[in-house]
């Protein structure tokens, strides 16, 4: 399937609904960084629902791009819904935009991302994607950016090996970052633009992939059955502290220096 059709379909609103319990964390971190007043980029919104959950918490200006025209559509219509109902503390705007080219107009206090930049084919455009990103930072402002790492796979892929599970492939419409890649990126950034990545990268979701990716496909493999995503096993990553460095997900925050620095 071609990639930029591949996110038009209902098998990528699928993907990203799937590992729910991923996203809760993920949502969870994204909330550790947000506070009342803030102006908030959400790149590659998809459906909205980290969109959600931050307007519900906080009185903040939200405004969520996607390049997807459906997932556009899905997340206004969920914001209207919940907008009709009071729920929302903030305001909210989303617009149709490509994450490779400039995106918006405005500068913000806090921009994230959730597994958009590894939708792009290859290092270039995404670090190019990285650097419009950064470039729409107010003074004092972070990029949180949760994306894939090849890194944190290849570990995950050796305690796979250790139980006999097979290794997980990265799906054919995603490019993972290298660690290094990144780092590289973030040094050459620190010396021409004043910014500072905090975290090179943070496995935040270590624990959850422990358990869900090792512990809990070895136990369905043993049973000849499929692993389910919502099953204890999983859900006990709502609840432990997280340890080690082991798969996928991974967590860069970048912030651009102000006149403090």
């Amino acid at each position: 399937m071609n990639v930029n059709v591949f996110w038009e379909n209902d098998e990528a609103l699928e993907a990203n609904r799937r590992d729910h319990i991923l996203k809760q964390l993920e949502i969870r971190e994204i909330a550790k960084h947000v506070r009342d007043g803030m102006r908030v980029l959400d790149v590659g919104c998809g459906d909205g629902e980290t969109g959600l959950h931050l307007l519900r918490q906080f009185e903040i200006g939200w405004t969520g791009c996607d390049r997807s025209h459906k997932m556009i559509d899905l997340a206004s219509k969920a914001l209207e819904l919940a907008s009709g109902r009071n729920e929302l503390r903030g305001n909210w705007a989303t617009r149709v935009s490509d994450v490779a080219r400039p995106i918006v107009d405005y500068s913000y206090d806090l921009i994230y991302s959730e597994r958009c930049i590894i939708t792009l084919p290859d290092w270039p455009t995404q670090e190019t994607a990285i650097r419009n990103i950064i470039a729409l930072l107010r003074p004092g402002g972070k990029y949180v950016m949760f994306e894939h790492s090849e890194d944190g796979l290849q570990r995950l892929n050796e305690w796979r090996a250790k139980v006999g599970l097979a290794a997980i492939t990265v799906p054919p419409w995603n490019r993972y970052l290298r660690d290094a890649e990144v780092t590289g990126l973030a040094r050459a950034l620190d010396d021409a633009s004043g910014l500072a990545v905090n975290r090179w990268p943070e496995y935040f979701a270590s624990t959850y992939y422990l358990l869900s990716r090792v512990v809990n496909a070895a136990m369905a493999q043993a049973e000849g059955r499929e692993p389910e995503y919502d099953c204890l096993v999983n859900r006990l990553a709502l609840s432990l502290p997280n340890m080690g460095d082991i798969g996928h997900a991974a967590k860069w925050v970048w912030r651009k220096y102000d006149d403090q620095h």
